[in-house]
C-alpha cells in the first residue's frame, strides 16, 4: 500500500494488438461499495488517487458507468472522471465534457408508482 491509501499491484502485461485501449469501470459494487443508504457512498482518497492514475496512464480514456446521477457521480469521484454514463445511461458526458441526456419516454408518464392508487 502507498502512502496516500493506493494499493500496490505488478503492473497489467500489455494489451497485443491494441494501440489506444480504453477502461469502463462501473461505479457501483465495483469503485464504490453498495450501501444500505446510497448517499452514505463518499468520496476516497485511494479511489480519487486511482482514477486519476488510470486517466493519466491511458491518456484519458476511461469511462464510469452508473445508475447514479451524474452529480453525485462526480461527487463520490470527486470529479476525477470526464466521460461518465450516469442514469443508466440517459445521461452521459463526453470526454470533451459535453453533456447528452436521453429524453424521458412518453410511456414513462403512464407508468404506475408503487405504493399509490390510480383511482
Amino acid at each position: 500500500m502507498t502512502a496516500d491509501g493506493a494499493e500496490t499491484l505488478p503492473a497489467p502485461r500489455p494489451l497485443a494488438g491494441f494501440a489506444a485501449p480504453a477502461l469502463f469501470l462501473d461505479l457501483n459494487g465495483t469503485l464504490a461499495a453498495i450501501e444500505p443508504r446510497p448517499e452514505d457512498v463518499r468520496p476516497e482518497p485511494w479511489r480519487t488517487t486511482l482514477v486519476r492514475r488510470l486517466q493519466q496512464r491511458l491518456e484519458g480514456r476511461v469511462a464510469v458507468i452508473t445508475g447514479r446521477t451524474l452529480e453525485d457521480a462526480d461527487r463520490i469521484l470527486e470529479g476525477a472522471v470526464t466521460a461518465v454514463a450516469a442514469v443508466h445511461g440517459l445521461v452521459r458526458r463526453r470526454a470533451d465534457g459535453s453533456v447528452v441526456r436521453a429524453p424521458a419516454h412518453p410511456g414513462l408518464r403512464r407508468a404506475p408508482v408503487r405504493g399509490t392508487s390510480n383511482s
